[in-house]
């Protein structure tokens, strides 16, 4: 659920006629305007507290709630460096574009981050 999660996140913002509001979300956080409050309720607390309850259930309790805050947030940072960051993550991967092929290896290589942070898991 998590992987499904962050590879809708990663296609629908990576999309060209998203980029506006790819824009607009980047703004927001660098410097809030009221339109922070609207994006942080509706949206981004709703996706890191549901990453975070994921994450707890899959370790068995395990880790602790304000780990999976932590974690939450460093799992969607590692999404959003794709969408936010494209012309260093893909001229250091040798990318053109984040296309299908390009977002399946971001994915592929998520999935081993998101199970090094479950206790007893491995690659």
């Amino acid at each position: 659920a998590i992987l499904r999660i962050f590879a809708t996140m990663l296609d629908q913002f990576s999309r060209e006629e998203m980029r506006d509001w790819s824009r607009i979300f980047a703004r927001e956080q660098q410097d809030p305007t009221p339109a922070f409050e609207v994006l942080y309720e509706r949206f981004i607390s709703q996706i890191l507290e549901l990453v975070s309850a994921l994450l707890r259930a899959a370790s068995g309790g395990q880790v602790s709630e304000q780990d999976a805050h932590t974690r939450a947030l460093l799992l969607l940072g590692q999404v959003l460096v794709f969408v936010y960051a494209p012309a260093a993550t893909q001229r250091y991967l040798g990318w053109s574009h984040l296309g299908e092929a390009q977002k399946q290896q971001v994915l592929t290589q998520l999935k081993h981050v998101v199970y090094s942070q479950l206790p007893g898991e491995t690659w």
